[in-house]
């Protein structure tokens, strides 16, 4: 099931605690943004800055899934290929 988090840091959170899982970080933006567009692991430390306390969901959307694959066919379909993997060493290394 894909859930969407958008100015909803308390239910966003307490899905990332209770599921293992994949987010991905829904900046929208042109096809040039893919940079900006990730998919994460739940426990990537990227999510869990310090300095994004209390606005995780509100500079991106959180898009988030306990299933990778229908988490991937929802960024395609939204995204195309303008997006990529997290390549930190807790998420997808290149």
């Amino acid at each position: 099931m894909i859930l969407s988090f958008v100015n909803n840091d308390i239910d966003y959170e307490n899905w990332c605690k209770e599921n293992e899982g994949y987010v991905f970080n829904y900046f929208g933006g042109n096809e040039k943004r893919a940079d900006m567009n990730k998919v994460h692991k739940v426990d990537c430390p990227s999510l869990w800055r310090q300095d994004h306390e209390g606005k995780r969901t509100t500079t991106y959307e959180k898009v988030c899934s306990t299933e990778l694959d229908e988490l991937i066919e929802f960024v395609k379909a939204e995204r195309g290929e303008s997006w990529n993997y997290c390549k930190g060493k807790h998420c997808f290394l290149a």
